[in-house]
């Protein structure tokens, strides 16, 4: 729910377009599947395990994901070398997009984690 609202608070700021909508489903997915990691105890509440799932997370899903819905919005018919194209021109992109992630969740990582079990202690949100 953080990432898809985080995707549309922040559109309204720099800017909607019919990406919007598919960066509410990336962030939410992501998300889900973060929540859904850490509760099975796969991804462990470290720095770097955090940063790890953040890269390649950022790198498949999110572009993976906007990369496809740049092919679907843009393109007059679908083809297997059109999205490979796509793929290829967004790769760069991509690899900086992760890159950047790994860095800000390995300096971030612990702060946001604090805040965020602080504000579930005090308003008792999950709790079992």
């Amino acid at each position: 729910m953080v990432g898809a609202m985080t995707a549309l608070i922040s559109n309204f700021f720099f800017g909607m377009g019919p990406f919007t909508p598919w960066q509410m489903f990336c962030f939410g997915l992501i998300g889900y599947l973060a929540g859904v990691l850490v509760q099975r105890g796969v991804l462990k509440k470290t720095k770097a395990s955090l940063s790890i799932f953040g890269g390649l997370s950022t790198f498949i899903i999110y572009g993976g994901i906007m990369d496809l819905s740049s092919v679907l919005a843009w393109a007059g018919s679908l083809s297997w070398e059109l999205v490979a194209v796509t793929y290829m021109a967004g790769l760069t992109f991509n690899l900086i997009h992760s890159a950047s992630t790994v860095i800000f969740l390995f300096f971030l990582a612990k702060p946001m984690i604090d805040k965020l079990e602080r504000i579930k202690t005090k308003y008792g949100l999950i709790q079992r």
